[in-house]
């Protein structure tokens, strides 16, 4: 019974790994390899009660980013930005001195008083997106913002 288990359990993490969830960017390896990390712009938000600052963050498509984002205050509070996340092309998380995390499907970055996790992404769809703290009245009192990725300019001829 113990082995017919394993088979079924690696059967279906097998197929869950060809599986994309609907609206990630399809592909995010060429957006990765193709950055200049050496060249990625920091951006930081801070968190605390109950504020996000800066409430907007603007990016550019194309460009690589190092997205800092820290706990400054005395709670618990989420980052969460789903959509934002499906519209970027993650290399990795960095959970400082305590993990990196090599994914690039993300919806939200939950953090204890005083940590912070730094995301590495290429902004890659156009758009406004919401980002809200989701622990409960906070993004009611104000703990909430948007990220704006600007389409790159034309190449003219």
């Amino acid at each position: 019974m113990a082995s017919t288990t394993k088979v079924w359990l690696a059967a279906g993490l097998l197929g869950l790994a060809g599986c994309i969830p609907a609206g990630y960017v399809k592909d995010p390896t060429p957006w990765v390899q193709k950055a200049n990390w050496a060249e990625a712009q920091t951006l930081r938000v801070e968190m605390a009660e109950h504020r996000l600052s800066p409430q907007v963050l603007v990016l550019r498509e194309g460009r690589p980013y190092v997205l800092e984002i820290v706990n400054t205050g005395r709670e618990t509070h989420s980052f969460s930005a789903p959509e934002f996340l499906k519209a970027v092309a993650a290399r990795k998380a960095v959970v400082p001195e305590v993990a990196e995390v090599r994914a690039w499907r993300f919806t939200a970055f939950q953090l204890a008083p005083g940590r912070s996790v730094r995301l590495s992404f290429v902004a890659v769809r156009p758009g406004t997106y919401p980002v809200a703290c989701t622990q409960p009245g906070h993004a009611a009192r104000g703990m909430r913002g948007a990220v704006e990725i600007e389409k790159a300019p034309s190449q003219g001829n």
